[in-house]
């Protein structure tokens, strides 16, 4: 289903995204932790991006 799947090696959270209406998969996303500083402030924060697409016969 996935083309060049490999396992992961990171640990990282993956998110699979369906299509409501087919109940097919559409995307997997993987986390991805982000900072933002403003002067001496910083925030962490996670954040979801597209990793994989199924592929397609």
């Amino acid at each position: 289903m996935w083309a060049a799947t490999k396992e992961d090696q990171s640990g990282l959270i993956c998110l699979l995204l369906y299509n409501p209406k087919t109940k097919e998969p559409v995307e997997m996303r993987i986390a991805a932790q982000k900072t933002f500083t403003c002067l001496w402030f910083s925030i962490a924060y996670i954040s979801y991006v597209p990793w994989k697409r199924p592929a397609h016969s």
